[in-house]
């Protein structure tokens, strides 16, 4: 919905609610990867898949939508860049995802 808003009418406010969703959506779907990654390869691939689509959503939005709450933004870009995209790189050369 938010993207929707953006793409018609762009604001700060929903390019940080974009964001923020977005990076919620893919810290709730990587802890899910190690478990599927033993019974379902194939779903652990799209998984990560998905969870790298967030990331990038956040990577492409946060730093206009950041103007709305900075601090709030500056601690889910640190955390991207420090925890999670390290983590993605590491999955995705564990899992080997065509």
């Amino acid at each position: 919905m938010s993207s929707v808003v953006d793409s018609l009418v762009p604001q700060v406010t929903t390019a940080f609610f974009m964001s923020f969703s977005a990076f919620n959506i893919a810290t709730l779907t990587l802890p899910m990867i190690p478990d599927l990654q033993r019974t379902d390869r194939p779903k652990a691939c799209a998984e990560l898949k998905y969870a790298t689509d967030m990331i990038s959503v956040v990577n492409l939005n946060m730093i206009r939508g950041g103007k709305y709450k900075p601090d709030a933004a500056a601690q889910i870009l640190n955390a991207v860049s420090g925890q999670v995209n390290p983590y993605i790189d590491g999955a995705k050369k564990q899992l080997a995802c065509k």
